[in-house]
């Protein structure tokens, strides 16, 4: 019964991901990262939480044992945290505070994969050094993102790549938001499938017309996200909300 009345609550349950197969019955130790974390700044000592190994998620009791967090499994969670197909966001590089809340929000609403890339217009550019910084910390922001809405899988985030390079990216279905689209194309009535899809977000700048031209000549198709100018980080997350509402029909 208390184990029930836990999971019942499971909102409020934390969760890690791990990097080794779980089962019922195992005693899982969290690596020395999350059990600093676990036991320092969480403060959890005997708690249920969640635990995820590529996909799958189970329940344990975690407590404290020579100084890690070690967590005996229960039970698997076989509750349905993912969307019905993939969705991919090509996301134009912006500034940092915005790229991160787009990454965050968008792994909140379900988004599969992320790919940035640079365009005519972005206004943030990173060198190779800086770039793996910068994807190291963005790696972050979608596990700690995904744990805390709990999620079965942790985004997938590409390299930072070139405009011309995104039709390497594509998926089944691939739109392109662009200011310059005819109303009535409005993503509302695009009847969304559910197989994958794939949506196209510019810079703060937006689309050339020469960048929009090239993405529709590759099968992307234009598309109007309503009678207003977004933000490029609010179109980023519109876009995905609609995508998620209509997924979940």
């Amino acid at each position: 019964k208390g184990r029930r009345r836990l999971i019942s609550s499971f909102i409020f349950m934390y969760q890690f991901f791990v990097n080794e197969p779980i089962s019922v019955g195992d005693k899982i130790t969290l690596s020395k990262e999350q059990s600093h974390h676990a036991l320092t700044v969480l403060r959890l000592h005997h708690e249920t939480v969640r635990l995820v190994y590529e996909g799958k998620a189970y329940f344990g009791d975690g407590h404290c044992e020579n100084k890690s967090f070690v967590v005996e499994i229960f039970e698997q969670d076989n509750r349905v945290t993912e969307l019905p197909c993939n969705v991919t966001l090509m996301m134009a590089l912006i500034r940092k505070e915005k790229m991160e809340f787009v990454l965050q929000k968008c792994t909140e609403l379900g988004i599969a994969k992320i790919v940035p890339f640079n365009s005519s217009r972005t206004v943030v550019h990173y060198d190779k050094d800086k770039s793996h910084k910068v994807l190291d910390r963005w790696n972050l922001i979608l596990e700690e993102s995904s744990a805390q809405c709990k999620r079965n899988i942790i985004p997938q985030l590409t390299d930072i790549v070139s405009i011309k390079d995104l039709v390497k990216y594509k998926e089944e279905q691939n739109f392109i938001a662009y200011e310059n689209a005819e109303s009535e194309n409005n993503i509302f009535g695009q009847n969304i499938e559910k197989s994958s899809i794939c949506y196209c977000i510019g810079p703060e700048g937006g689309f050339s017309e020469e960048e929009a031209d090239f993405l529709v000549s590759n099968g992307f198709k234009m598309t109007s996200f309503g009678n207003r100018i977004l933000r490029a980080e609010t179109a980023a997350i519109y876009g995905m909300s609609i995508l998620s509402n209509e997924l979940e029909k």
